[in-house]
């Protein structure tokens, strides 16, 4: 398979949701556990626990639907292109369309961190806080 280097935001652009939603799926997972550990929770218990809650596919589809006002226009397509992939299989607790959704919010993270907009992923990690902000404290 011929490889070369994503280097521009037309080259991000064309990589496939799949991919993008890989990639998104750690990035939104590690930036969960560094705002976890900044708000001050302690205990790998404790931790786990949260931070389980946060990326299970359910909370994304909610959070997906929270954010979606928030997104800049090419985001929101990168977004729509992740909730409209060809999805085979998905988690047996979630239906396909809850599984979609949240597959479209991975897309966005892999496609930010693609772009290493860290200020953006903060800014709506941030968001993410706000929103659920009672489930945190």
């Amino acid at each position: 398979m011929a490889q070369r280097e994503v280097d521009n935001k037309k080259d991000i652009l064309s990589i496939g949701s799949k991919e993008l939603a890989y990639l998104g799926d750690s990035v939104y997972e590690v930036n969960i556990r560094k705002t976890l550990i900044r708000l001050g929770i302690r205990g790998v218990k404790d931790l786990n626990k949260m931070s389980m809650n946060y990326v299970s596919a359910l909370y994304q589809a909610d959070i997906f639907s929270f954010l979606k006002d928030y997104f800049t226009e090419e985001e929101m397509k990168v977004a729509l292109r992740g909730r409209n992939t060809k999805i085979k299989h998905s988690s047996k607790s979630v239906n396909i369309s809850t599984y979609r959704l949240a597959t479209a919010l991975e897309c966005v993270f892999g496609y930010l961190y693609l772009l290493d907009d860290t200020d953006r992923i903060k800014e709506l990690m941030d968001k993410i806080f706000e929103y659920k902000k009672a489930e945190v404290i």
